[in-house]
């Protein structure tokens, strides 16, 4: 047994540090931007083509075979879209959804235009992509899609709104600077976070028990009840066994809101990853999202628990913000160490002060005098050795 633990080790350690068998996947990576690139732009989505890619991958060819015509089947598409886009969070920007060219798009750097692209990595995990062209080509927002179907419309929806999350992490998140491009527009998603946050301590964060499915089921639920009821403070929860966890979800309560996972393959077969978006139940609105491991566990908890009040805390206004108590450990704050690092100012001076304070002197304060140090008598011996 010992031995057997051991090589598990080393393969974990090699999986932390050889290139050859570390991870090289997700999605590409995006870098913040100016919320000014989305002035004016008109969201391209690409119609319905079997012979596409992400047709092929996430739609079922059967279901617009009861469609007579192209022309049918692209209504259909079409009105699915909509659907989806008007119950989401996503109202940034207009949108068509046509056939375009995105080389030629690149290749004119249209400014009038974000691009919808589906790709995929290495290990065959599939994501969407918002691009735009002018400056130069630039990722605006990711999200992951393994296992989603392009042709409902609640999951079209979860899409949706998981690209609206990631809009606001692109461009830091929609306050005042976009008032001036967008004339004062309230986004979707900017009233979903503020009504989340204003009642947070009184939402219930649903926790499902895994059954036999999972791994040594009963030792993880045992650890993950006790970190729950000893850690979680941001919010009611409750831990349910799967089934009713599933019928709790389904039901959606106002202030339920719970974790949906997307799975992330890698070259390393021992560790495996999910994106978790966090959700509500009654919309399934996006509230905030991270990777993590395979299943939720204490650690990704922990790390949700501070991420989702800081993330909170960036859309309160002034008001809100002074008198918030944080539950969590709270960010440090910057503008106490720029004031750490500055040159301290005398206190001014008061009546009494002035009353207090010696006149100045003419003359010069005497200089310290170093008292005279004597020397010890010398001996005998010294004395006939300086004669010499």
């Amino acid at each position: 047994m010992k031995l057997i633990r051991y090589f598990i080790w080393v393969l974990l350690i090699i999986g932390y540090t050889n290139h050859s068998f570390s991870q090289e996947f997700g999605p590409v990576k995006i870098k913040n931007q100016d919320i000014k690139l989305l002035k004016g732009k008109v969201l391209l989505i690409p119609e319905y083509d079997e012979k596409m890619g992400f047709c092929k991958v996430f739609i079922d060819p059967a279901t617009f075979k009861a469609f007579k015509n192209e022309k049918k089947v692209q209504d259909e598409y079409k009105r699915r879209w909509d659907s989806a886009i008007k119950a989401s969070t996503f109202d940034f920007c207009s949108y068509e959804i046509k056939w375009f060219d995105r080389v030629k798009i690149e290749k004119d750097k249209d400014k009038s235009c974000i691009c919808m692209y589906f790709d995929h990595d290495f290990y065959n995990n599939w994501y969407v992509y918002l691009a735009v062209y002018e400056p130069k080509f630039t990722i605006i927002a990711t999200a992951p899609i393994n296992g989603i179907d392009l042709a409902n419309i609640d999951e079209l929806k979860t899409m949706m709104n998981m690209l609206s999350y990631s809009l606001v992490n692109t461009f830091s998140y929609y306050g005042d600077d976009a008032k001036a491009l967008f004339r004062g527009h309230e986004y979707k998603y900017r009233n979903v976070i503020e009504h989340f946050s204003d009642s947070l301590r009184n939402k219930v964060f649903l926790i499902p028990l895994f059954d036999k499915e999972r791994k040594n089921f009963k030792k993880y639920n045992e650890k993950m009840s006790e970190f729950i009821k000893l850690n979680w403070k941001i919010s009611k929860f409750e831990i349910l066994p799967l089934v009713e966890y599933k019928k709790r979800v389904a039901e959606g309560r106002p202030n339920d809101y719970y974790i949906k996972t997307y799975n992330v393959n890698t070259d390393n077969s021992i560790m495996t990853y999910q994106y978790f978006a966090v959700m509500t139940t009654s919309n399934n609105d996006v509230v905030h999202g991270y990777m993590g491991l395979q299943y939720v566990n204490a650690t990704n908890l922990k790390y949700f628990q501070i991420n989702i009040e800081r993330w909170m805390y960036n859309y309160m206004d002034k008001k809100k913000r002074e008198k918030y108590v944080w539950i969590t450990e709270p960010p440090k704050d910057k503008s106490k160490k720029k004031s750490s690092g500055k040159k301290t100012t005398a206190p001014k001076e008061t009546k009494q002060t002035k009353q207090t304070k010696p006149t100045q002197q003419t003359t010069k304060p005497p200089p310290k005098q170093t008292p005279k140090t004597t020397n010890p008598p010398k001996t005998p011996k010294q004395v006939k050795q300086s004669k010499k």
